[in-house]
């Protein structure tokens, strides 16, 4: 991992790293193996998945831009051919999807479920 990479946990939180990952932490009284990121430090087993590219740690049932995720894919034709996408729906059988420089704003489906109000319980 290296500054400006983009970690997801466990817990489904996405963050971007800010110091350069050396497996410790800086305080001398820790023994911890952390990541320290822009909103918190994460303990490196907690840590499944970093990339350069945010695209790459979004799944499906994410929220991205306020669109539910079906899919993850390849662009598989045109001058883009092989680009990474996401499939979201905006109408009835209508698909668009989203590049990596499309993302504004991503809720984990793990954040998702921790927040939501289920009627009845």
């Amino acid at each position: 991992m290296k500054v400006g990479d983009y970690v997801r946990t466990k817990d489904g939180i996405i963050d971007q790293v800010i110091i350069e990952y050396n497996g410790y932490c800086a305080s001398p009284s820790c023994n911890c193996n952390h990541v320290s990121c822009r909103r918190n430090y994460y303990d490196e087993d907690k840590i499944i998945k970093s990339s350069p590219n945010i695209i790459d740690l979004i799944e499906v049932g994410d929220i991205v831009n306020d669109e539910k995720i079906i899919d993850i894919g390849c662009l598989t034709n045109g001058p883009e051919k092989g680009t990474k996408v996401i499939d979201y729906y905006i109408a009835p059988n209508t698909v668009y999807y989203l590049k990596n420089e499309d993302i504004k704003s991503i809720v984990t489906r793990e954040q998702f479920s921790c927040m939501e109000y289920k009627i009845g319980e």
